[in-house]
């Protein structure tokens, strides 16, 4: 039984539906979708779950938006995006989710 099919029909109008995916499941689908291969610099990336609706970004705009919850940086160089840990982002994360106690 499929409750939300936004999930499964939102590609036919350039959307794309994520619930709960992590990095890795994510990078599996940007490759599709944009025709790059995706090469992770740092394993504890791929664990990082997402949930959200991209409504016809590039795959840039995507990347800036995960940076937003995630504490990642990106090159994207002749069609292969490096993600890595971007360790001063992760120390404000924990900074504030630390202050936020």
């Amino acid at each position: 039984e499929v409750n939300n099919t936004d999930v499964y029909t939102s590609w036919k109008d350039g959307n794309w539906v994520v619930t709960g995916q992590t990095m890795d499941e994510l990078a599996i689908t940007m490759e599709r979708r944009y025709n790059v291969k995706v090469i992770f610099k740092d394993d504890e990336l791929k664990d990082y779950h997402f949930s959200g609706t991209f409504r016809q970004e590039t795959l840039e705009q995507i990347l800036n938006i995960l940076k937003l919850t995630a504490p990642l940086n990106y090159k994207i160089e002749e069609g292969v995006v490096t993600l890595g840990v971007d360790n001063v982002l992760k120390e404000k994360y924990a900074n504030a989710l630390r202050a936020g106690k």
